[in-house]
């Protein structure tokens, strides 16, 4: 590849940009270590601003990345106006193939565009129309922005077929609602990523616990603050009483923390979960959560033990999507992460792991 630009990428998330990281691992194996050139664009989230940090920007060794902020198709295409582009082109996003921008690429520029399509988190496996609609076109009625998003679709599934754009997944999980399969080639270069990093052991005082991973659901008006206490109470009480400590790791996009007085937090300087386990020492014995990336991937990558608490939460749930999205991500994910109904039925768990580990 030489100097030629061989790759542009986008991301919100610290995620996406771990997924980016681990498909170049994949791409420097393709090209026998050759040095690869290209550019990150990062975008503000439309609701929290900019949440990748320029500390975190550091990659593989033999990849050369540009980091810009601010991202647009349009804003794309003028940087790789500056550049000259290898032939075999790679453009990578999260959760969709972003044909609009391989077309535009391929028709400028002369070269044979690939999309690549890396992990979005537990999201990515939600087929709901409507969220995935009102993710794009976020202040749209949402009959206007489900139409918005089929036309969308449809002309991009045209494009693709008509430019011919191939387009590859690099997700942690494939197939269809209700029957994922793990995707054991990305997971490995996902893995091979995270134990690839630097960054200090990070010691843990308690030697038998486990870590709470949550949701923004109060922001998102989800549930109540003071129905979250009484959960997150009743969890910690539970799991107490069967010998372990917990910690708390809070979503990034938590803002509402009051209900969180109390009990431990995890405040590691991590940019994710996901590098935060894998830095812990020891690391924890088992992880809870709502419907979280974090519990999918604490299992698939550390062989960690995952429980996930979104049926105890949903006779709390304010909002009919509350409930959707924990009988979606259960009916996805039930094969990695267990589905807890009842403090009881977390409490035989616990006592089970308890018994296995001697």
């Amino acid at each position: 590849m030489d100097n030629d630009i061989g790759f542009v990428a986008t991301a919100i998330t610290a995620w996406h940009l771990i997924g980016i990281k681990s498909y170049l691992l994949k791409l420097r194996e393709e090209y026998n270590c050759k040095p690869i050139r290209g550019i990150l664009f990062i975008d503000e989230h439309p609701k929290n601003g900019y949440l990748i940090k320029k500390e975190t920007l550091n990659f593989p060794n033999g990849i050369v990345c540009e980091c810009i902020y601010g991202a647009g198709t349009d804003t794309i295409i003028s940087t790789l106006s500056k550049e000259k582009l290898n032939t075999e082109f790679i453009v990578i996003s999260p959760c969709f193939a972003d044909i609009i921008l391989c077309k535009k690429i391929k028709d400028k520029f002369n070269v044979k565009p690939k999309a690549i399509i890396i992990d979005e988190g537990v999201g990515c496996y939600d087929i709901s129309m409507l969220r995935w609609a009102k993710s794009v076109y976020i202040d749209t009625h949402e009959v206007k922005a489900v139409i918005h998003f089929v036309i969308r679709q449809t002309v991009q599934n045209f494009i693709r077929r008509l430019y011919k754009i191939p387009v590859e997944s690099f997700t942690l999980y494939t197939g269809k609602y209700g029957a994922m399969n793990e995707n054991l080639s990305a997971i490995n270069y996902y893995k091979e990523y995270m134990e690839s990093q630097d960054g200090d052991v990070i010691p843990v005082q308690k030697e038998k616990y486990g870590i709470i991973f949550t949701n923004p659901l109060e922001e998102e008006g989800n549930l109540s603050s003071d129905d979250l206490r009484i959960i997150y109470s009743n969890i910690v009480s539970t799991v107490e009483g069967c010998g372990y400590s917990i910690y708390f790791r809070l979503h990034p996009r938590e803002t509402l923390k009051d209900k969180y007085d109390g009990f431990d937090i995890l405040n590691a300087n991590s940019p994710s979960s996901e590098n935060l386990v894998f830095r812990l020492e020891p690391r924890p014995s088992f992880v809870i959560g709502a419907h979280t990336t974090s519990l999918v991937t604490s299992k698939i990558f550390y062989n960690i033990p995952a429980f996930t608490i979104g049926e105890i939460l949903k006779p709390y749930c304010k909002t009919k999507y509350c409930i959707d999205l924990i009988d979606k991500y259960n009916a996805n994910f039930s094969r990695t992460v267990n589905v807890i109904k009842s403090y009881s039925d977390l409490e035989k768990e616990l006592e089970t792991l308890k018994e296995i580990v001697k």
